[in-house]
């Protein structure tokens, strides 16, 4: 009888811790929702056990429900951001044919659907662009590239596409208007500066005087870029979604945008094994910090030969 008795609480308590990793995977399982689809299993590295492949599969089955959700919500946000400029350029037109106008009219026609024609064109383009990231279909060519040159390169193409812009340089939050320190890093040209250009047009767009900072803040093994303004601002609460497709800021409605160049952005930055942060205030501005993982200058590749 004694021995049957061991036999049965040895047997409930193995069962116990037999099943207990079973509970605790029912338990993460039930904190997955529809609004946190990013969730995965936690699967240890060297573990080839049932309850490890079932994890491993379960995590793969919400990498595909998550594909298909973000897909599903592209086209419906990729459709609605392109309904709004067709419908400008098919009002003004359908106007402007109910009766005869003066050449100066027409003058002015033309520009407007000009106008619309070149955002309908951007938001075309960034939408290529994103669809790219998101079905990985993007061909990177790695090579060593001078991020002060680049980030010299996005300032002049923005000045060049809004002259009454102003870009100023520092390489500390006291010294402005320096030459920015060179610094190599392994990446792709035209991306990175894709992504600069982004985040300095939006300084300037949200900013009444038209104006965004950059710092450089080099270290041992990697470099911080600081892009900062003194614009509308971002709401705290708004901040963890300003990185989705398509989404603005409430207060940043009545200027013109798409939603696009942050979620862009971000996607390069990881692409580049680098991380973006952002913190704001209403109405006093805006800060982007990125770090991106740098190379060894000369001097440090000398010492560790």
């Amino acid at each position: 009888m004694i021995a049957f008795l061991v036999v049965i609480v040895l047997s409930q308590i193995f069962a116990r811790r037999s099943i207990k990793p079973i509970s605790n995977m029912i338990e993460k399982i039930e904190q997955i929702k529809v609004s946190n689809l990013e969730l995965r299993l936690p699967v240890p590295p060297d573990a080839d056990d049932e309850l490890s492949r079932l994890a491993v599969s379960f995590n793969q089955m919400l990498d595909r429900i998550s594909s298909f959700e973000m897909q599903r919500s592209f086209v419906s946000n990729a459709s609605h951001e392109l309904r709004t400029p067709l419908t400008l350029i098919t009002n003004q037109i359908e106007v402007s044919l109910i009766k005869p106008r003066s050449s100066e009219e027409y003058q002015n026609l033309l520009k407007s659907l000009l106008e619309d024609i070149n955002r309908l064109n951007a938001l075309s383009n960034g939408l290529l662009e994103l669809a790219q990231f998101d079905v990985k279909e993007i061909q990177v060519t790695w090579a060593t590239v001078q991020l002060d040159e680049v980030i010299y390169e996005a300032v002049a193409s923005v000045l060049h596409k809004y002259p009454n812009y102003r870009i100023s340089f520092a390489t500390d939050a006291q010294d402005e208007d320096e030459s920015l320190p060179a610094i190599a890093i392994k990446g792709e040209e035209s991306l990175l500066q894709m992504a600069f250009m982004n985040l300095i047009e939006n300084g300037c767009k949200f900013s009444p005087d038209h104006h965004t900072q950059i710092t450089v803040n080099p270290h041992s093994d990697h470099v911080e870029v600081l892009f900062e303004d003194q614009g509308i601002g971002i709401a705290e609460s708004e901040l963890d979604y300003i990185f989705q497709p398509f989404y603005r800021a409430t207060n940043s409605h009545a200027i013109k945008g798409n939603g696009i160049g942050l979620s862009l952005t971000e996607k390069i930055i990881k692409l580049h094994g680098g991380r973006i942060m952002v913190s704001s205030q209403l109405n006093q501005g805006t800060r982007f910090s990125i770090d991106l993982p740098s190379l060894p200058t000369l001097a440090e590749a000398t010492e560790v030969v």
